[in-house]
This record gives C-alpha cells, sequence and structure tokens, in this order.
C-alpha cells in the first residue's frame, strides 16, 4: 500500500478498533483513526480515516481523508481525497476533489467529484483544480457507430 499522507508515515494513530471490535454508534476524532473491525453508524473528522482489510463498515463518513483496504458500504464524503486499494471493496456513493482506485479495487456506486457536488455534499467550495466541463449527451438515441469503409 502506498501512503501518501504525512500523518500516516510517522505512524501518528490516535485511535484504532482492532479486528474483533464491533462498534455501533458515532465516531468523532481528531488526528487519524485506523478501523480493523466492525463498525455501524456515523464517522466524522477533519483528518484521516483507515480501513484495514478486515475492517467491515457500514456508515455515513465525512473526513478529509480516507484510505480503504476493507469494505465499506453507505456514503463517504472526503474534504481532500479517497484512496481505495486493491484490497478494497466499497459499496456506496462518494463524494470528493481527488479519487485514486488502485488495480484490483472494487467500486459500486456513484462518484461526485464536480464543483457543484461537492459544495452540496460538504457546504464548502471545492478546492480541486478547475476543469472544463464536458458537453452534455444528447437527449434520445445513442449516435450510431460510424460505417466502417
Amino acid at each position: 500500500m502506498v501512503i501518501r499522507d504525512k500523518s500516516l508515515e510517522t505512524g501518528e494513530i490516535s485511535g484504532f478498533l482492532d479486528e474483533g471490535t464491533d462498534f455501533n454508534g458515532e465516531l468523532k476524532f481528531r488526528d487519524t483513526m485506523r478501523i480493523d473491525g466492525r463498525f455501524r453508524g456515523k464517522i466524522s473528522s477533519k483528518s484521516v480515516l483507515i480501513i484495514g482489510k478486515s475492517a467491515d463498515i457500514e456508515a455515513e463518513i465525512a473526513v478529509s481523508n480516507v484510505s480503504i483496504n476493507g469494505r465499506v458500504n453507505g456514503k463517504i464524503v472526503a474534504d481532500k481525497k479517497i484512496e481505495i486499494h486493491s484490497k478494497g471493496r466499497v459499496y456506496c456513493d462518494i463524494t470528493t476533489p481527488n479519487l485514486i482506485i488502485e488495480d484490483g479495487a472494487f467500486f459500486h456506486g456513484n462518484c461526485n467529484m464536480g464543483e457543484k457536488e461537492f459544495k452540496e455534499a460538504t457546504g464548502k467550495p471545492d478546492k480541486s483544480p478547475s476543469v472544463p466541463p464536458k458537453s452534455k449527451p444528447v437527449e434520445g438515441k445513442p449516435a450510431e457507430p460510424a460505417a466502417k469503409k
């Protein structure tokens, strides 16, 4: 796993739910948190959440950065970045300005990365670089494939 966040590189984890732990409720934290157990509920922080390979999470998640190696079902909003690593299994809608999905990872859901969607989900302006909008699809039938010459 490639770890890019400074707090992860220095090993500064302030909280940990180990494999075999089963937690239901609301979790708020200030620094980096790692979950390897089972969690049901709501998670919120302005910091980093690490979801280990043995984690099984059903939650509404609102954090700055999230690194996923386990299973997540629910909704994720990340102010800065979502990383789904090769062992990650994500079954939810996500909103973030920066998404990294490694080869072998699984993602099933909707992904919102546009400025409007990010602002609606977080109440904050998008800090990602501005990208010109793509042209809108024309309503009606899909375009016919070009004839081969």
